[in-house]
């Protein structure tokens, strides 16, 4: 490896380990929805919610960490795929090492917010619905 070739993979290895940071500031976000029951004074109503967030999270988890996994696996397949990728279109252009370099790090840096992406939603539906059901069964409406 050449001193250029080390000068390049130094600013692409800091922007994969800050993409893969980066997922674990995913968050369970505020809800689409809102819970109502006219007789619970808010006091109540907070204790409740409160209740039924640490139900949905010890059933399914936190959205948040579910995000990170999926980046890192993400970026593991998207950096082996961007490098086949990234050696054929170097082969042709005369260097597939760089090429492979590359793609390596273009298919990782999709990868890892692709898998995050993923991951969080599929997490957040299952706590969302948990939730829901929680505060369902304590007789709030939930809209």
């Amino acid at each position: 490896m050449t001193l250029s070739q080390r000068r390049i993979s130094a600013p692409f290895a800091s922007i994969l380990v800050g993409a893969l940071v980066l997922t674990g500031c995913a968050s369970s976000g505020i809800p689409s929805y809102g819970a109502y029951h006219p007789s619970k004074p808010p006091v109540i109503q907070d204790a409740d919610n409160q209740e039924c967030l640490a139900f949905a999270r010890s059933r399914t988890g936190d959205p948040a960490d579910a995000a990170v996994r999926g980046g890192a696996v993400g970026g593991l397949l998207g950096a082996g795929g961007g490098a086949a990728a990234g050696a054929i279109g170097g082969a042709i252009a005369g260097n597939p090492g760089m090429g492979a370099g590359y793609g390596a790090a273009a298919g990782a840096l999709l990868g890892i917010f692709m898998g995050a992406a993923s991951e969080h939603s599929k997490m957040k539906d299952a706590h969302d619905r948990n939730y829901i059901a929680c505060m369902q069964a304590k007789g709030y409406v939930v809209r």
